[in-house]
Order: C-alpha cells, then sequence, then structure tokens
C-alpha cells in the first residue's frame, strides 16, 4: 500500500526560455549544464518562497555544490553559471561566503505562478458581463426616453 502522496508545485515556463539571448550567453559560456542550473535556481527560489517563513519572493539561498549536483556541472562551474547569470541581468547576487550564495531573481514575477483558477474566475466573470450589461439597459431608459417621460 503506497503512502500518501503530497501535491507537487509547479511554475510556468516560457516556451522559449532557451532561446532567450541571456540563457543563449549562459549556455555558450557553460554549455547545456548552464540554462539547467539557472532553471534549477528558480526551481529552487520557488520552493523555498512556498516553504513557509519571512523570506522575501524570489529570493534563493542555495549552496554551489548542491547546485552543481542538480546541473550536473562543478562547483566551479555552478560559481560562474551564478556570476555570469548576475551579468547578464537574470539576478542580484546578494550574499557569497564561497560556499553558499543568496540571489534575488530579477525576474521573479514572470516565473512565478498565477492563480488558474482565479484566472478561469475572472474570465467567466467577463463573459458574463455583456450580458449583465444588457440586462441593465433594458431596465433604466436612455437620457431621451428618460426626459420625454418627465
Amino acid at each position: 500500500m503506497a503512502g500518501k502522496q503530497r501535491p507537487r508545485n509547479y511554475i510556468p515556463l516560457d516556451v522559449d526560455y532557451l532561446a532567450q539571448d541571456t540563457i543563449r550567453e549562459i549556455a555558450a559560456d557553460f554549455g547545456p549544464g548552464g540554462p539547467l542550473a539557472f532553471l534549477a535556481l528558480i526551481l529552487e527560489a520557488h520552493k523555498q518562497a512556498h516553504a513557509g517563513g519571512d523570506k522575501p519572493q524570489g529570493v534563493v539561498v542555495l549552496r554551489y555544490g548542491a547546485l552543481a549536483i542538480t546541473a550536473g556541472v562543478t562547483s566551479e562551474q555552478a560559481r560562474g553559471i551564478v556570476a555570469r547569470a548576475a551579468e547578464v541581468g537574470l539576478l542580484s547576487l546578494t550574499g557569497d561566503d564561497g560556499r553558499r550564495f543568496t540571489a534575488q531573481l530579477l525576474k521573479w514575477d514572470a516565473w512565478e505562478a498565477r492563480d488558474v483558477t482565479a484566472a478561469r474566475r475572472q474570465a467567466r466573470s467577463r463573459a458574463r458581463k455583456p450580458a449583465a450589461d444588457d440586462d441593465l439597459e433594458m431596465i433604466w431608459p436612455d437620457d431621451d426616453e428618460a426626459q420625454t417621460t418627465m
């Protein structure tokens, strides 16, 4: 009997992620491990943002070694990828002790998931709105009609 599985978190991923100039620059410098490492940073920031606590949204705290293992690169390459991501404007490095770094992802709003249910509710509300406006016109006479009845 399998244990209870906890729900997984998801993030939106731009289908042009690999085509972005900044990601291509990282790929040119570090090979496929570069874009994978930065994607790992996005995912880790999302995980940390939803873990509770008082950490600001879009901030990631991670060891270079952990990033290296996740992306299949060396620790030295992980350091280089983080530094290059800062150079191209993807993140702001706010702390670094040589083993662990803290960074603010500068495009966090683009990478953070939206409430899909709320978006669908809003779309349904917008679809109903024109019908509701038509009903109001039937109840309230036009200005010309109101003046002739007074």
